[in-house]
């Protein structure tokens, strides 16, 4: 894609350094959608453990905006729940 004209491709599938590319994109999609400190509330609502917010918060939107962005790459169910769990193990390590 062009990055002048904010269009991004990703190879497909992903995987390494451009895997972690695609994760850290993902946490600066919620830090700047809501900020950085929720960014392990967002992916975990993501994920499933935690509860969906109510729709018209600031955390819905998101939660919407990172499952849009995840899907445009990871379209099947089950490699967005692999991806959303590695985001929480890498960034939080030792912190779960």
């Amino acid at each position: 894609g062009d990055l002048q004209a904010g269009a991004i491709s990703w190879d497909k599938p992903l995987f390494g350094a451009r895997r972690m590319l695609f994760q850290r994109c993902v946490e600066e999609l919620v830090g700047q959608t809501i900020g950085a400190r929720q960014v392990m509330n967002v992916i975990r609502i993501c994920e499933g453990s935690l509860p969906m917010p109510p729709l018209g918060t600031k955390m819905r939107e998101a939660v919407d905006s990172v499952r849009t962005f995840v899907s445009t790459v990871f379209p099947e169910e089950q490699t967005q729940q692999q991806l959303y769990s590695e985001i929480i193990q890498g960034r939080f390590s030792g912190l779960v």
